[in-house]
């Protein structure tokens, strides 16, 4: 196993270095630097699919609180019933890796962060929301949350996304195959919306597992995805 992720290390280090990077990519993505420096183009040709034996991902995800925060929550009559108070977001280079045996290289650059995986491993991964956890003296509700990402074609696929309340896992979105490139505006793949608002007591986390793709169609290459931000709507 040691033998095998040098052997990847030695792949991405000759193949994309730092200064590759960042002398090729446009300020939204690693797409072109990979383009101009990958040794195997062809693994990347190919749009993303589905295999048809894709197991349906019901991981638990990190070891969560089993019980919700219990703060008091400030209330003030007359206020709007549903008045979008704040919209936060934080860059994506505020990504860490949960298992990293897994990864080959992570990349924190200005427009995000880059994850090389070592092939067939996954892991889960973390953001974390600046949160308003109080508004005027009342404690707005989230409503949606965006994960703003792109996944080269063949290079693996998100199958789960959870959300924290500090220690409190309140959501799951699992059974999920999301890839592509969704860093640039919002659509059904990077928007995950709550059947019903949530009051964040503590912080917002956005964790998301990523399973890494084994050899692709024509060989193998080091398979890699970016997160370039992640945000969430909160109401009052």
């Amino acid at each position: 196993m040691k033998e095998q992720k040098t052997d990847h290390t030695a792949h991405v280090s000759s193949a994309v270095s730092r200064r590759q990077l960042l002398s090729y990519a446009a300020p939204l993505g690693v797409s072109a630097a990979l383009a101009a420096v990958a040794t195997h183009p062809a693994d990347i040709a190919a749009a993303a699919t589905r295999p048809t034996d894709a197991p349906m991902s019901t991981l638990t995800g990190p070891s969560s609180s089993a019980s919700a925060p219990t703060l008091s929550t400030p209330h003030i009559t007359g206020r709007p019933a549903d008045v979008l108070a704040s919209a936060m977001w934080i860059q994506g280079n505020a990504l860490t890796v949960e298992s990293p045996a897994a990864v080959v290289q992570t990349l924190h650059i200005g427009w995000g962060t880059v994850v090389y995986g070592v092939l067939g491993k996954s892991s889960w991964f973390h953001i974390p929301v600046p949160s308003p956890v109080v508004i005027n003296d009342a404690r707005p509700r989230l409503t949606k949350v965006f994960l703003m990402f792109d996944v080269g074609a063949g290079m693996g696929y998100i199958s789960n996304v959870h959300l924290y309340d500090g220690p409190y896992n309140f959501k799951q979105f699992n059974g999920l195959y999301l890839v592509g490139d969704h860093r640039t505006y919002l659509d059904g793949a990077n928007t995950f919306v709550l059947d019903a608002p949530q009051t964040i007591y503590l912080a917002l986390g956005i964790s998301f597992h990523f399973q890494f793709a084994a050899c692709f169609d024509g060989g193998c290459a080091t398979p890699w995805f970016t997160i370039s931000s992640a945000g969430g709507d909160f109401h009052l």
